[in-house]
């Protein structure tokens, strides 16, 4: 079952120091890549568990966007470790402030 979310913060970091700082903390591997269309940006996989997660923009301004696709008996657990994770450790280890939740605005 398809998991999404998205989710627009502010930090004062650059994306390759919220790279850094992602890494050093875990779970994920982060990696960073340019592009014409998206500019700098930072992305995340686990293809065993069909997750993505990129985090696109500049300073101040970015987005977070989450992709899962997992069986359904699993959708609420890893719903909410992944959220946990992001939003409980991961945006406040880079000083995030205006987390806002635009997931229904991209739908």
């Amino acid at each position: 079952m398809y998991f999404g979310a998205t989710y627009n913060f502010q930090c004062e970091y650059h994306t390759p120091d919220i790279q850094a700082a992602w890494n050093a903390l875990g779970p994920y591997a982060w990696n960073a890549f340019d592009n014409d269309q998206y500019g700098v940006y930072i992305v995340t996989r686990e293809p065993e568990k069909n997750l993505r997660i990129r985090v696109l923009g500049e300073r101040p301004n970015y987005s977070l966007e989450i992709d899962c696709d997992v069986p359904m008996d699993q959708i609420e657990v890893v719903r909410a470790a992944l959220l946990s994770t992001m939003l409980d450790r991961l945006l406040p280890s880079v000083r995030a402030t205006a987390v806002r939740d635009t997931s229904r605005e991209t739908m």
